[in-house]
């Protein structure tokens, strides 16, 4: 942020002029993403501790996988657009494969030791579906800003 102003009595009279923004409102959103997907692990972790080897796998990749990629998503906003743009396709597109492989982990588990219990595998299915679309969308969007950044058609 630049200041301008004149000097008034050893002051400056301040008025902060707006710099325009490297971050788009649709990164900033796309981190809700790993975001329900660590609390899907916890609440599963929390649910069935080291009980049962499936869900074991679950939970430790769905941990993993979601702290990896919401400290990625945090590191990319101090570079320019364009680099974020690239940044960010290749995420969505990652986590497009992330959360089928979270999908079928759960499943799996769930197979095999149904949850009584409570909502855990509910939300955890909710989280995964919802991560899959948002990526799914996030990565055709991010191409379109890519390619208009880069002036390609």
């Amino acid at each position: 942020m630049k200041v301008y102003g004149q000097t008034f009595f050893g002051w400056y009279i301040q008025r902060y002029v707006p710099q325009p923004s490297n971050v788009n409102s649709l990164n900033v959103f796309f981190g809700i993403v790993p975001i329900l997907d660590l609390i899907a692990g916890v609440w599963n972790f929390s649910t069935w501790g080291q009980t049962n080897q499936q869900w074991e796998n679950a939970y430790y990749f769905e941990l993993s996988m979601s702290f990896l990629m919401l400290i990625a998503w945090l590191t990319v906003f101090e570079r320019s657009k364009t680099t974020q743009f690239a940044f960010f396709n290749q995420m969505a597109a990652v986590y497009v494969l992330i959360e089928i492989i979270n999908l079928f982990l759960v499943y799996q588990a769930e197979d095999t030791t149904p949850n009584t219990v409570d909502q855990a595998t509910n939300y955890a299915y909710f989280s995964h579906v919802f991560g899959l679309l948002m990526s799914l969308v996030f990565s055709g969007y991010e191409t379109i800003n890519y390619n208009q950044a880069t002036n390609r058609s």
